[in-house]
């Protein structure tokens, strides 16, 4: 048990020949722009129905769920 608690205090010892690593930053904001973006795509395409009649929304839902697939990957990315 000695040899085992010897080996552990070596492992666990700190090394000053090496710096300590960097801090991890953790992206914040990530989640509220994506939600962000979803409320103006919805904004403009609500928009876009009330004043263009012409326009069907039920047409253009896909292209809604495409452009958060592609914001989402482009985040990741970064």
């Amino acid at each position: 048990v000695r040899s085992i608690n010897q080996k552990l205090d070596i492992m666990n010892t700190v090394n000053d020949n090496y710096p300590p690593p960097p801090p991890v930053k953790k992206e914040k904001g990530d989640s509220s722009v994506v939600a962000g973006v979803i409320l103006i795509v919805l904004g403009v395409l609500f928009l876009v129905d009330r004043y263009f009649p012409q326009i069907d929304f039920k047409d253009l839902w896909p292209f809604l769920l495409i452009a958060v697939g592609i914001l989402i990957i482009w985040r990741g990315r970064k």
